[in-house]
C-alpha cells in the first residue's frame, strides 16, 4: 500500500528522471559535415552556401570539414561524391549510400542546393532535439 510519504517520494523521483531526460536531450549537438575534395567545381558554391545558411540561422553550429581524398576515406564515409553535406549522418539530399564508395565529383540534377535549401533542412534536423 502506498502512503503519502512513498508517494512524495515516486512523485520526485519521476520528477527528477524526466529533467534528467529532458537535460540530455538539450546537451546533444547536431553534426554537420562537409566531405569533398579538391578539384571539384561545385565544392567552394556549397560550402559557402553552407556557411551563410548556418549564419542565417543565427546557432552555434559547427561544420566539420572533411577532405576524402583516398579510396579508404570513401569508404570509411561511405562517400557519394564531392561535395556532400551529411546532417547527423544523413545526405542532405537524402541519396543513399553507394555500395561501393569512390572519388568522384558529385553532381547536383536541380543544382547545387540553395542556402534557404540548406537552411530548411538543417532546421528540420535541429527541431528533432
Amino acid at each position: 500500500m502506498i502512503n503519502k510519504n512513498n508517494f512524495f517520494i515516486i512523485f520526485l523521483m519521476i520528477l527528477f528522471f524526466n529533467n534528467l531526460h529532458s537535460a540530455n536531450k538539450v546537451k546533444k549537438k547536431m553534426k554537420i559535415q562537409f566531405l569533398h575534395f579538391k578539384g571539384c567545381p561545385n565544392s567552394e558554391t556549397l560550402l559557402d552556401n553552407l556557411n551563410l545558411a548556418i549564419e542565417q540561422i543565427n546557432k552555434d553550429l559547427e561544420i566539420l570539414n572533411i577532405i576524402v581524398d583516398t579510396p579508404e576515406l570513401a569508404k570509411k564515409y561511405k562517400f557519394i561524391g564531392s561535395p556532400s553535406i551529411l546532417l547527423n549522418g544523413k545526405d542532405i539530399e537524402d541519396m543513399k549510400f553507394p555500395i561501393e564508395p569512390n572519388l568522384s565529383c558529385r553532381f547536383y540534377i536541380n543544382g547545387v542546393p540553395s542556402v534557404d535549401f540548406i537552411k530548411n533542412k538543417i532546421q528540420l534536423e535541429l527541431n528533432k532535439y
